[in-house]
């Protein structure tokens, strides 16, 4: 998708389909991936997003998804977040 964009090949709405497939595609296969470790302790907590300015998402998604069926509490504040939110989301935490 990287490389399509890149050479104009692909533009905004192919990515905004590609992530919206991705995280589809995430949901249907993370029964799967978790397989047994859905009902063990999570490894550990994770404050999630993205900076204020960055509205990307595909990358802040797809680590949230992996850390997520490796069985890590994962807190998702979302895109374009201010630094007091991720204090607050990490103080709540």
């Amino acid at each position: 998708m990287g490389n399509r964009f890149e050479q104009k090949e692909y533009f905004l709405p192919e990515l905004i389909i590609a992530g919206d497939m991705l995280n589809e595609i995430g949901e249907l296969v993370k029964p799967v991936l978790q397989g047994e470790e859905v009902t063990a302790q999570p490894r550990g907590k994770v404050v999630f997003g993205t900076v204020a300015g960055d509205i990307h998402d595909i990358g802040k998604d797809i680590v949230a998804f992996m850390l997520d069926v490796n069985n890590f509490e994962v807190h998702d504040l979302g895109v374009d977040v201010p630094v007091d939110k991720f204090v607050e989301g990490i103080k709540e935490v």
